[in-house]
């Protein structure tokens, strides 16, 4: 088992409509498949815990749209370990 870590995601899905969620996850891998699920378009962004910790340093946006993003379970759109271990 991995460790898991969080992923911000911000995109538009299917309606046009901005989306943003964070998951914890195993690997990007997983969230590019969540962001899938969600059905954010291509042009989403997937930001993982030191990306948005980077960020953070130049500006608080970021940090305070991870600490504000609702939190999303993956297991509810199917992905987790025994995902990631059947496709390895």
């Amino acid at each position: 088992m991995q460790n898991r870590q969080w992923f911000l995601m911000l995109g538009l899905n299917a309606e046009g409509e901005r989306r943003v969620y964070k998951a914890r996850l195993e690997d990007r891998v997983q969230a590019e498949r969540l962001a899938e699920q969600l059905e954010f378009d291509d042009a989403a962004t997937i930001l993982d815990e030191a990306a948005v910790s980077r960020i953070g340093r130049y500006g608080y946006g970021f940090q305070l749209v991870f600490q504000i993003a609702p939190e999303i379970s993956p297991a509810d759109y199917g992905i987790g370990e025994s995902e990631t271990l059947q496709a390895a």
